[in-house]
């Protein structure tokens, strides 16, 4: 009953969509995005942004992965957009595991397996950005003051955070013990 509920909202949002967007071909003046003024690539986030929002309202917590990557590679973009470092995609790109890490924490936290999905994101998030760093400070070499603070502190959140994990089973062993 819940999943029909939802397909007739999604359909029926989907439907209303698309009539708008057919009544826009006819007539330019309803075309309400020609006011608004954003470069292409906040359009990716904006996607993510709704992937996410359906992961929600489905209680699809998975959905949060490809709403966390689909945004991150448009945030990447917004970046070289704005700055015409279109170079930086010969390391920015090393960043995209650790968007999907990010989406595993936060789809972990919308289902309640927080705790599960925690120690594995947060390692995709460090691996990221430590081949960021290595694959920046590689094809640029003014990154290395910038970015190797950058992996030493993911490093050591990361070492922070597996103490923290690995201290509680212990501690449980102790109190059935």
């Amino acid at each position: 009953m819940k999943r029909t509920g939802n397909s007739l909202l999604i359909g029926f949002l989907l439907v209303l969509i698309g009539i708008y967007l057919l009544a826009a071909e006819f007539y330019p003046v309803l075309k309400i995005w020609r006011f608004i003024q954003l470069p292409w690539p906040a359009w990716l986030v904006a996607v993510g942004a709704g992937l996410l929002l359906i992961g929600v309202v489905n209680r699809t917590a998975g959905m949060a992965i490809p709403a966390s990557i689909l945004a991150g590679i448009g945030g990447i973009l917004w970046y070289q957009n704005q700055t015409g470092d279109w170079a930086s995609w010969a390391y920015l790109w090393a960043l995209i595991p650790g968007f999907a890490g990010f989406g595993r924490i936060l789809a972990g936290l919308l289902s309640g397996r927080l705790r599960r999905n925690l120690a594995g994101g947060l390692w995709q998030i460090v691996v990221s950005l430590v081949l960021t760093t290595v694959f920046g400070v590689l094809f640029r070499s003014d990154l290395i003051g910038t970015l190797w603070p950058v992996a030493l502190i993911a490093i050591g959140l990361l070492i922070l955070a597996q103490a923290f994990f690995r201290r509680e089973p212990e501690q449980q062993q102790e109190q059935e013990g």
